[in-house]
């Protein structure tokens, strides 16, 4: 079995380990105060807000939030891959995806076995076939492909950030819809700035704030941070039937998937879901170069699952996002993978 363990990410030794725990801090709360940021990193208050002002802008940090998608009626989560025989220009995709509130996420692929990645999801089925159905024949006719669907039926590791425009087709309460479209733009504003977007007093805003967290809509405030040019991003989809039981192949993957250095930059893994359709998983590793990244996601995952069954993967090293974010945070991994929720818990505003 390969030792995932000794796997050292050279980009993460490049920063210091004050900024490497500034980012674990809002990668696992971005509402967490500088006061007490400073406590756990024993400097001074005004030195994190430095440091912070740096981060934020070196690493292009989105503050976003980690949203309950069943719970606000999104339940069409699809991961689609498509191969094309003649390859679109980037303005074209854009201007095609963009369209549609459906994509949340499309990442085309710099080197691998298909040319672009698409989460999508909707609140109607209805909606989604629709969309799905016109994508396939314009994109059909006009450039040749092969489109691979698959419906994600739980997320292990991590979570893809939705785009406002499909929040704002949800039917939860208005109230709701907007202060959570607010919240997913910056999750780090402040409730006397949130009150003021909201029009509303602050007591009603907190006390509106704490509904919307009891409700469960929110799983996390988190961030998500730009793409670094010093890292790859491989993206792996295999299909395996265990001859065993289901039980053992999770077991074997959770070896691979929890690997984590203290406190990386960058999680080595920063997604990791179960599927069904042309697929049964989908995974984004994170290591130095391409050949690493081949070597630590792809053939790591072949060599834990194959005693177990034939396994066929799918490859990409992902570019920069056309639409939407990757959820590139630095999360503690295996609590993350425990599902461990952090729910409304701790974040409850006192009246």
């Amino acid at each position: 079995m390969i030792d995932i363990g000794s796997v050292e990410c050279e980009f993460n030794r490049r920063y210091s380990i004050v900024t490497r725990r500034i980012l674990r801090m809002l990668s696992e709360n971005s509402r967490i105060t500088l006061t007490e940021m400073a406590r756990e990193l024993h400097l001074s208050r005004r030195s994190v807000a430095k440091r912070l002002k740096r981060i934020e802008q070196e690493f292009g940090i989105s503050y976003t939030i980690n949203i309950s998608k069943t719970r606000i009626g999104l339940n069409n989560p699809h991961i689609t891959l498509v191969k094309f025989r003649r390859r679109p220009s980037t303005a074209v995709l854009c201007n095609l995806f963009r369209k549609s509130y459906i994509p949340q996420l499309v990442v085309p692929v710099k080197k691998g076995s298909y040319d672009l990645l698409i989460y999508s999801n909707s609140t109607s089925f209805r909606d989604y076939a629709n969309w799905d159905r016109d994508m396939r024949s314009e994109l059909m006719q006009k450039y040749g492909m092969k489109w691979e669907q698959s419906q994600i039926v739980f997320t292990r590791l991590g979570h893809i950030p939705v785009r406002n425009e499909i929040l704002q087709r949800t039917r939860i309460p208005e109230r709701d819809k907007k202060m959570l479209m607010l919240l997913n733009t910056d999750s780090r504003i402040s409730l006397k700035e949130l009150a003021k977007r909201m029009n509303m007093n602050y007591k009603t805003c907190i006390y509106q704030f704490n509904e919307l967290l009891k409700k469960k809509y929110i799983k996390r405030f988190t961030i998500a941070m730009e793409m670094r040019e010093s890292a790859s991003f491989m993206s792996l989809f295999a299909k395996y039937v265990p001859s065993e039981s289901h039980s053992r192949a999770s077991s074997y993957s959770r070896l691979l998937f929890t690997k984590d250095e203290r406190n990386p930059l960058i999680s080595r893994y920063i997604l990791k879901m179960s599927l069904v359709g042309t697929y049964d998983s989908f995974a984004i590793g994170v290591f130095d170069n391409f050949s690493k990244s081949y070597k630590y996601v792809v053939q790591a995952y072949k060599k834990l699952m194959g005693s177990l069954a034939p396994t066929e993967v799918e490859y990409g090293e992902l570019g920069r996002p056309l639409l939407g974010m990757l959820p590139i945070s630095s999360g503690d991994i295996s609590k993350e993978y425990a599902s461990i929720r952090r729910y409304s818990k701790g974040y409850l505003i006192q009246k």
